[in-house]
């Protein structure tokens, strides 16, 4: 189910009530979407692991605990400091990963 805010008017003369300024605060879709993430990050832990390449906005980690690379998005990725992303992710060799 959808979560709407509205306000509730009562028309005088008949007694009939109205929902005017109906604004969708979280649908159904966006609520499960959160919610899952939610669970998946309780479940989830964290490894140390190594930046093994760089694309245009994506790259790989290898983790120490496992032998895949992990995938991430540069817009994913939570940097220190002030410097940008790219030059950010391509000076630090090593990073933590929540998997």
């Amino acid at each position: 189910n959808d979560v709407v805010e509205f306000s509730v008017f009562t028309e005088k003369r008949t007694g009939n009530k109205y929902a005017r300024s109906v604004i969708l605060l979280e649908s159904e879709r966006e609520r499960a979407a959160r919610e899952r993430e939610e669970k998946l990050l309780k479940l989830a832990v964290t490894e140390r692991g190594k930046v093994v390449g760089l694309k245009d906005g994506y790259g790989f980690l290898r983790s120490a605990s496992r032998r895949e690379e992990v995938y991430f998005r540069f817009g994913d990725v939570e940097y220190g400091g002030e410097e940008g992303e790219e030059t950010a992710a391509a000076k630090k060799t090593e990073a933590d990963l929540v998997v």
